[in-house]
């Protein structure tokens, strides 16, 4: 499958029936491919938060429990859990920053957005354990926040980072379906949603046995509710459109899931889903 989160998160998500919580996957394999244009932006995400004085180890803005360091980016909180090394926070702020400043330019690119994530909160969580992520729910009394397993991050090398969809599902669930509910809400008529139902061949409330053969978009984790499939067709819409998914034997790898891994494919193949992810009001694309 595309990106997916291992079994362990898996496994999380089902324990606490949390898809909108925890951001269950369906606990394949993790690809591999090289991730060239998003390691430049993070890359370029760690100079950003240097050059404005932003500290990638603990800083007291940073609203993060007993027990988890942290840092913020742009106002929202990037915690992780005591024993994950200081590298592993600093390439969860790097991801982020690359997320909300896609251009680079040292700001977010849609400060509505921003804005909505750090009033409810929300927060990117990097931990070691299903305990250590129970343990940040209790001790800090959110729910809008999304995790990754330190083990799972790839900070370097060829294979494909989870990071990168984690954090994409903190923004896109907390941040635009919020800001833009009848555009971006995780619920059956949104724009989004319909552009989805478009994706996959038709409305389904569940999972269908099979996709009709005209489907681009066919996730198969029957314990992905609607709004799930929602979440999971934005991060791959917005990846692709934003060249994130085109490394060598990558389209292989997620066509599965996916079909159309390039900015490309979906002007040619789906042009009402690049029209739509292209509107200067989301500021998603350069």
């Amino acid at each position: 499958m595309g990106m997916a989160q291992s079994g362990k998160a898996h496994i999380a998500c089902k324990r606490y029936g949390c898809c909108k919580r925890y951001d269950c996957r369906e606990g394949r394999a993790r690809p591999t491919g090289r991730r060239i244009p998003h390691r430049r932006q993070s890359l370029l995400a760690v100079m950003v938060l240097m050059l404005s004085g932003l500290s990638l180890s603990v800083p007291a803005h940073a609203a993060c429990p007993s027990g988890f360091n942290g840092t913020a980016v742009f106002g929202i909180d990037i915690c992780a859990g005591k024993g994950i090394a200081a590298g592993g926070l600093a390439h969860a702020a790097a991801v982020m920053t690359g997320i909300l400043d896609f251009d680079g330019d040292g700001a977010p690119d849609n400060a509505a957005v921003v804005r909505g994530l750090a009033a409810q909160q929300a927060a990117f969580v990097v931990v070691s354990s299903e305990r250590q992520a129970r343990r940040f729910a209790r001790r800090s009394g959110r729910e809008n926040f999304t995790i990754v397993f330190d083990d799972e991050m790839v900070r370097r090398g060829p294979d494909f980072d989870p990071t990168l969809e984690e954090a994409l599902h903190l923004v896109t669930q907390f941040g635009y379906a919020e800001t833009y509910p009848e555009d971006f809400g995780e619920y059956a008529g949104s724009r989004i949603a319909d552009l989805m139902d478009i994706a996959r061949g038709g409305r389904f409330a569940r999972v269908p046995h099979r996709y009709p053969a005209n489907a681009v978009y066919h996730y198969d984790d029957r314990s992905c509710d609607y709004a799930c499939q929602v979440t999971e067709f934005t991060y791959w819409a917005i990846t692709s459109m934003r060249g994130q998914q085109q490394m060598p034997g990558r389209a292989a790898e997620i066509d599965d899931e996916w079909q159309l891994n390039s900015r490309a494919a979906i002007t040619a193949g789906f042009p009402e889903l690049a029209a739509f992810l292209a509107q200067p009001a989301f500021a998603l694309l350069p």
